[in-house]
């Protein structure tokens, strides 16, 4: 399985609805047992909350980390709009490149990002 997180540590601000240390999260789990089984995500976070700022020089496929398992993934067609406003809105696509044998999550720490 892997599950994928998006979390943030700035208190009032809220990931597609949620507050309170907001964390977005979704699972996907293998379907195949084929090894050369691929899977995409597509991902879009809505922050509200405050006016936004985009840190310079981000986003950057490095703002996204494996934190456990094995399952190897490739981070694409990754933006942000909205900043200096009150909604930010990050887009990201996931390519499932290798299922692990392990659970996996991977995570995007949106404090990389904006502040």
């Amino acid at each position: 399985m892997l599950t994928i997180t998006a979390t943030t540590a700035t208190s009032g601000v809220s990931i597609n609805g949620a507050t309170a240390l907001a964390v977005d999260s979704q699972s996907i789990t293998r379907v195949s047992s084929d090894e050369r089984d691929t899977y995409r995500v597509v991902l879009k976070y809505i922050l509200t909350g405050k006016t936004f700022t985009l840190n310079s020089g981000h986003p950057v496929v490095s703002d996204w980390a494996i934190t456990s398992g094995d399952t190897k993934v490739s981070v694409f067609d990754f933006r942000t709009t909205g900043a200096g406003t009150t909604t930010f809105t990050i887009f990201a696509k996931l390519h499932v490149v290798k299922w692990g044998t392990e659970d996996a999550v991977v995570n995007l720490n949106i404090d990389n990002v904006i502040s």
